[in-house]
């Protein structure tokens, strides 16, 4: 019986310094202002590239004009703005019809935000 307790009084010892409350950590907070301001840049590059683009390729072809723009040129021209940005451009829905278009779920609640709007 002494045998068992020189090893188990030790070993509670050791069971109880281990399992003290850990330290909580401070969590940092987020400042969403740089990426707000990044994101409106973004955007306002990127309407003004293809708004651009769209509207020059409507004068010369008229509406099919635009459609060949947006089946062709777009992507590359979204494509380049991201690397120029360094970020990742694409199109979201909350109802898509191409489903490569579905939102994730943090995209989803910023169209949320957007439709009842909310910033």
């Amino acid at each position: 019986m002494s045998k068992l307790l020189t090893i188990l009084i030790p070993l509670s010892g050791l069971l109880f310094a281990c399992s003290s409350t850990p330290e909580t950590t401070p969590v940092a907070t987020f400042d969403p202002e740089p990426w707000l301001e990044k994101g409106g840049r973004v955007q306002g590059a990127s309407f003004a590239v293809l708004s651009t683009k769209l509207n020059a390729a409507m004068a010369e072809h008229g509406i099919a004009g635009a459609v060949q723009f947006c089946n062709q040129a777009a992507y590359p021209l979204t494509d380049t703005l991201s690397r120029m940005y360094d970020c990742s451009i694409r199109r979201v829905s909350l109802r898509p019809r191409n489903p490569l278009n579905q939102a994730n779920e943090f995209e989803f609640a910023i169209l949320e935000l957007g439709k009842r709007g909310e910033k």
